[in-house]
C-alpha cells in the first residue's frame, strides 16, 4: 500500500497491489492545517504528552480504503497498563476519528487505534495497533529494544 497526500494541493491517493494488479483511489481534499499523516502524527501526540496533555487532537490521512481526512481524537488511559508486546507500566492512547454525531450511529464500524507510551522513557512512543479501514489490514508495530 502506498498512501500519498500533498498539502498544498490537496490532491491525495491511495495505492494498492493485489495479486500483481495495482488499484489507486484519488481524491481533492480540504487539507486543515493540524493535518498529519503516520510518523508526523506520533510526533503530535509525543509532544502533547511530554507537555502534560491527556487528550490530543489533530487532523489525521488515512486510506479508509480511499483518501480521507478525519478528525481525531485520542484520549490517554487513566492509568498505567501492561501490553504484552513490550516490557514496562505503559500508558494507552485511544485514538478515534471525531465524526460527530455520526459516532453513534457508525462507532461499531470504526477501527480501533492504540498507541502505546513509556512515561519512564520521555513518553516515547513503543507501539501500536490498528486497523487500515473497516475489516482491513491489522498493523501492529513495536519498538525493538537495543541489545545489552
Amino acid at each position: 500500500m502506498v498512501d500519498t497526500l500533498d498539502t498544498k494541493s490537496g490532491v491525495a491517493s491511495c495505492t494498492s497491489y493485489t495479486s500483481g494488479k495495482m488499484k489507486v483511489r484519488k481524491s481533492q481534499l480540504d487539507v486543515p492545517a493540524d493535518s498529519f499523516a503516520g510518523a508526523s502524527g506520533l510526533m503530535t501526540m509525543v509532544g502533547s504528552l511530554r507537555h502534560g496533555n491527556r487528550e490530543v487532537r489533530f487532523h489525521a490521512f488515512a486510506c479508509a480504503p480511499g483518501p480521507a481526512i478525519f478528525s481525531v481524537k485520542a484520549s490517554l488511559s487513566d492509568r498505567s497498563e501492561h501490553w504484552p508486546f513490550y516490557p514496562g507500566d505503559l500508558f494507552r492512547l485511544d485514538m478515534r476519528p471525531d465524526l460527530g454525531a455520526l459516532n453513534l450511529l457508525i462507532a461499531p464500524f470504526i477501527p480501533t487505534m492504540d498507541a502505546w507510551f513509556n512515561p519512564n522513557d520521555n513518553w516515547n512512543y513503543v507501539g501500536g495497533e490498528f486497523d487500515r479501514y473497516f475489516r482491513g489490514p491489522h498493523v501492529l508495530t513495536v519498538r525493538v529494544l537495543a541489545a545489552d
